[in-house]
């Protein structure tokens, strides 16, 4: 067991971002392997990327600090499981630009003082989000966590940690290998077993995603069968962990942006306004996204077709200031590089059950 420190640059509060994986009226995909407690541990396992060996790690954040402290166990290098943990958490990024950006935009400004330190939960790996994608499309969120825990528990591994039960999502050869996939219609097995096979030829690795520019790794991704222009964008943005990308195919946050700023639902002109976050368009979408859903705004938990409707709800207060702001400083502009591109939509070996492993006690002084 090793363990480690993570010292995240601007503001974090490890309990406002865990407030999404608890929250079960958000309607949000989540990672598989992960518990809360309630005791202010962070609890998760996963394979890791690229390696498919299995990671369990704990983290927390002492009261009235940054810093956040860890342990992980794991057949995989811990240096590699530390930066996957940070990626999953959004701490590899420097979030101190978010105080300028607010500072330019006072509806966003709102936004942000609502959930003040929270920074998107994303999903350990591409591979992982792709199949939380292809499973969840079209049903609703608690369906899709209900199925995706069900096929974990079915050929994942399990494991025990502090006397919990998590059950890691299963690697791309546990899923292969499995004889069926509980849940799931022909088509859903098909696609899933084709990610798998993708993730082990190396073509949903994290890595190699990030070093694409966004529109070559949207390209990539929509190779996969299953795997539209919305599915791709949240694949890039929550699997990949890609930081600095609007979404030019998310319905729920474009209605959501439309509704604050008083503007139509068009990507481009929502773009010009995401183009002042430079550079974490990524992060404060999904805030918007996730403010979308508690605001109630009408949208399928994972829909990968773009939609065109336009909010007709009430303006907030903060319209009228938000949009009187717009007209002053923002000259709509759609960045190429920045913005994915606008196209049409489109394991285990056989088993009863899943692998458990049961993990001696982690102990690390400071644990809450």
């Amino acid at each position: 067991m090793e363990q480690f420190t993570i010292a995240p640059r601007g503001p974090f509060r490890l309990s406002a971002s865990l407030r999404f994986l608890r929250d079960a009226t958000l309607r949000e995909s989540t990672p598989a392997g992960h518990a809360d407690g309630g005791d202010g541990v962070f609890r998760l396992a996963f394979p890791v990327d690229d390696d498919w060996r299995l990671a369990v790690v704990r983290f927390w954040q002492r009261e009235g600090e940054g810093t956040l402290l860890g342990s992980v166990q794991s057949a995989a290098p811990a240096g590699l499981v530390r930066i996957q943990v940070e990626r999953v958490l959004a701490v590899e990024e420097d979030g101190s630009a978010l105080a300028g950006i607010a500072a330019r935009d006072p509806v966003l400004a709102g936004l942000l003082g609502r959930h003040a330190g929270a920074r998107p939960v994303r999903f350990p790996s591409p591979y992982e989000a792709a199949c939380s994608m292809i499973i969840g499309h079209r049903i609703r969120a608690l369906q899709a966590r209900a199925l995706t825990r069900r096929i974990a528990e079915w050929c994942g591994t399990a494991v025990d940690i502090d006397g919990r039960r998590i059950t890691a999502f299963p690697t791309p050869r546990q899923l292969i290998g499995a004889p069926e996939l509980p849940g799931m219609s022909v088509v859903k097995d098909e696609r899933l077993r084709a990610v798998a096979r993708a993730a082990l030829e190396g073509r949903l690795s994290g890595k190699t995603l990030r070093a694409r520019k966004p529109r070559q790794a949207i390209e990539m991704l929509r190779e996969l069968p299953g795997i539209g222009p919305f599915f791709a964008e949240q694949i890039l943005l929550r699997g990949a962990g890609v930081a600095d990308v609007f979404p030019l195919h998310d319905t729920r946050l474009h209605e959501t942006m439309a509704r604050e700023y008083g503007l139509p639902a068009d990507p481009a002109v929502l773009a010009g306004i995401a183009a002042t976050w430079a550079p974490l368009r990524g992060w404060i979408s999904w805030l918007w996204r996730v403010y979308g859903t508690e605001a109630g705004t009408p949208a399928e938990e994972v829909e990968d077709q773009p939609g065109s409707s336009k909010s007709s709800a009430p303006m907030s207060s903060a319209h009228t200031a938000g949009k009187s702001w717009m007209n002053r400083s923002i000259n709509v502009r759609h960045s190429a590089e920045s913005s994915t591109t606008s196209s049409t939509p489109d394991s285990r070996s056989e088993c009863s059950g899943p692998r458990k492993v049961v993990f001696s006690p982690m102990t690390t002084r400071g644990i809450p």
